[in-house]
């Protein structure tokens, strides 16, 4: 059954899909694909373990305890990506650069008979991706930018906006009011 290495740009060719990211909680809330869900292989303290163990006792040794502490979360990884495929019929695994983590997770899976998706590249090639087509894509596109002073209804002229289908983005908003000029978006 095996897997597919698909590009960032087919992404989009799948209608219904699950995107899992399985980098640590840690990595994924520092970023990740927007309407990602995050079924991390490691733990954030395993992830720096496994750091520490690849710089002081090397490669081999790093990737001997990565493979063993992935072993344990096997049948529950399993579990998680047969219910997204059950439930959205494709499922898209990425990790950082497309290498061991997801190609190994890939290989378990399709060796349990569940046939995933694999992001080439990872989350870095999916952000070059990214930054290279978003001059084609925004070519045309006209930004009105709305300022004023605090306090004046200018989040509420973005709701009125919004609320009549105008395309807003509220850097207010996606800062969750986290103090200062917009929080640290």
């Amino acid at each position: 059954m095996g897997y597919t290495d698909i590009e960032p740009e087919d992404i989009y060719k799948f209608k219904s899909k699950a995107l899992v990211d399985i980098r640590s909680p840690e990595e994924f809330e520092e970023f990740h694909i927007p309407g990602a869900v995050n079924v991390p292989l490691f733990e954030n303290e395993e992830k720096k373990l496994i750091g520490r163990i690849y710089r002081t006792e090397g490669r081999d040794r790093a990737e001997k305890i990565g493979r063993e502490l992935a072993l344990r979360k096997v049948k529950e990884i399993y579990e998680r990506l047969r219910e997204l495929k059950d439930r959205l019929g494709t499922v898209i695994i990425y990790c950082w650069r497309g290498g061991m983590r997801s190609k190994g997770l890939c290989e378990a899976m399709a060796s349990m008979g569940l046939h995933l998706y694999r992001l080439r590249g990872g989350y870095r090639a999916y952000r070059r991706f990214i930054l290279r087509d978003m001059v084609r894509v925004l070519e045309g596109v006209r930004f009105i930018v709305l300022t004023g002073r605090t306090g004046v209804g200018k989040t509420k002229v973005l709701r009125i906006l919004k609320a009549y289908g105008f395309p807003v983005i509220d850097l207010e908003d996606l800062a969750a009011d986290r103090g200062s000029v917009f929080g640290n978006v």
